[in-house]
C-alpha cells in the first residue's frame, strides 16, 4: 500500500509539475493585460483632466505681460483720451480693430516738444506681441496720425497696451 500510495503521490506532482507552466503564463498574460488596460486608462483620465499646457502657458504670459504692463505707464486702447507716452510724446487712441490674425490701431502721436522731429520711430506692444512703426514728420506741438497692424492679437486681448518712443531725428532753428 505504501507504494501505491508513494507513487500516487508522484503522479500528482507530475501532474502539478506539468499544469504549473500553463497556469503561470496564464497568471502572467492576466496581469500583463490588466497593466495594459490600466495604462490605457490613466493616458485617457490624463487626456481629459489635465488642461493643455500650451494654452495654460499661453494665459501665464499675458498675465505676466500685463503685470509688467501695470507698472509702466499702460495705454487705454479703448478710450481716446489723450494719454502720456513718455514726457514728451502723448498719444490718442482713434481705434482698435481684428484685422487678418491680429489688430490694426489708428490713433495720432502728439508731440509735446518744442522741437520739430522726423523720422520718428515707435514700438507697439500689446498682449506680448510688439511691432514697430514710423511717422515721417512731426512739427513741434502738432500731432500725425498713425496706423499699425500687431499680428497674432486676438481682439479681446486689446484693453491695454505700451506705446515706446524709440528714437527721431530733432531739428531746431538757431537765429
Amino acid at each position: 500500500m505504501n507504494e501505491e500510495n508513494t507513487n500516487t503521490k508522484i503522479n500528482d506532482q507530475n501532474d502539478t509539475a506539468k499544469k504549473s507552466p500553463r497556469r503561470t503564463a496564464l497568471v502572467l498574460s492576466i496581469i500583463a493585460l490588466f497593466l495594459s488596460i490600466s495604462g490605457i486608462f490613466l493616458w485617457l483620465v490624463t487626456l481629459t483632466i489635465m488642461p493643455d499646457t500650451d494654452a495654460l502657458n499661453n494665459r501665464v504670459n499675458r498675465l505676466e505681460y500685463q503685470l509688467e504692463l501695470i507698472e509702466k505707464n499702460p495705454i487705454n486702447l479703448t478710450v481716446p483720451n489723450v494719454q502720456d507716452i513718455d514726457n514728451d510724446y502723448k498719444v490718442t487712441i482713434e481705434s482698435v480693430e481684428q484685422h487678418l490674425t491680429g489688430v490694426r490701431v489708428k490713433g495720432r502721436i502728439i508731440n509735446s516738444t518744442t522741437l520739430d522731429n522726423e523720422d520718428l520711430s515707435f514700438k507697439i506692444k500689446i498682449s506680448n506681441q510688439s511691432q514697430d512703426f514710423y511717422i515721417n514728420r512731426i512739427s513741434a506741438g502738432n500731432s500725425t496720425g498713425f496706423e499699425v497692424y500687431v499680428p497674432n492679437v486676438p481682439i479681446d486681448q486689446t484693453q491695454y497696451g505700451e506705446i515706446i518712443f524709440v528714437e527721431s531725428i530733432v531739428f531746431f532753428n538757431t537765429k
